[in-house]
């Protein structure tokens, strides 16, 4: 875990814990659905000896304020934006991770793509929800969404959830400590989580997708996790053929199979 960071007021009344390190281009990580930026502690440890990492925990996530205000991607990004203004930077990487995709496709939308060097999400459909699910990548289908919103009604079936989704998280062998960071990480109200996974779900952020492959000064490329792949990989190839596909692990795998990931971004880097 890694040690308490920084805040800033994004809106009164509510403000925004990130983590800062080190000196160079910057590289915006954003984590997924209930998650904390803890999730990047490998990355954080092993890039911020050539670049300026900063982690980010969304509104609702980690040590950032609880609020029931503005738990869609949309406003998630915004704080993203409004941290880039604080920061005042000038050109940086996105990172987005699972719903974290959204918040850093959702920064394209809110302010282009001026400034923004290289894009690297992992393990996203743009569009949660698709139209032929024999044909197009989707995170899940609709009836399954609606058993997912029925089922959580209470924080324990929230992190029972979190457990359950183990499987699929990591691939091969992992423990119970495994499981317990999953718990350690997964730190928001599950009212305020459903929410979010409802608004995750029900978005498209395809338009930004293409518009980031199509763009010669943003360097794009994207990490699947192997289960999917089969149907992921020639999905995000036709939708973002300019995009470099990377296939690893499971959803987590960027952390379980750290040291395979920390190479590829490295050499992603060099060509932001």
């Amino acid at each position: 875990m890694l040690k308490s960071g920084k805040f800033f007021e994004t809106q009164p009344g509510i403000s925004i814990h990130y983590v800062d390190e080190g000196e160079g281009l910057p590289i915006i990580f954003v984590p997924g659905w209930a998650f904390s930026l803890d999730a990047f502690d490998k990355q954080v440890e092993y890039f911020k000896k050539d670049y300026r990492v900063i982690c980010i925990d969304p509104r609702a996530h980690g040590r950032s304020t609880v609020t029931a205000l503005g738990y869609d991607h949309i406003s998630h990004a915004q704080d993203i934006v409004n941290l880039i203004r604080h920061l005042g930077l000038k050109e940086m990487v996105l990172v987005g991770w699972s719903f974290g995709a959204y918040e850093t496709w959702a920064v394209v939308r809110l302010m282009g793509l001026e400034g923004i060097r290289g894009i690297f999400n992992i393990d996203m459909p743009p569009r949660a929800l698709v139209d032929d699910e024999s044909t197009e990548w989707h995170e899940t289908t609709l009836e399954a969404f609606k058993d997912t919103m029925q089922s959580i009604r209470s924080q324990e079936d929230f992190l029972l959830s979190i457990d359950a989704s183990a499987e699929i998280l990591y691939t091969g062998n992992y423990n119970e400590d495994d499981v317990r960071f999953l718990r350690d990480n997964s730190r928001t109200p599950y009212h305020i989580a459903l929410a979010t996974y409802a608004t995750g779900i029900t978005s498209d952020f395809r338009p930004e997708a293409q518009l980031a492959d199509a763009c010669p000064t943003c360097h794009t490329e994207f990490m699947i996790a192997e289960h999917w792949a089969d149907l992921g990989k020639p999905y995000m190839e036709k939708l973002c053929p300019n995009t470099k596909i990377h296939v690893l692990g499971g959803h987590l795998a960027f952390r379980q199979y750290h040291e395979t990931f920390n190479a590829l971004f490295e050499e992603f880097l060099k060509k932001c």
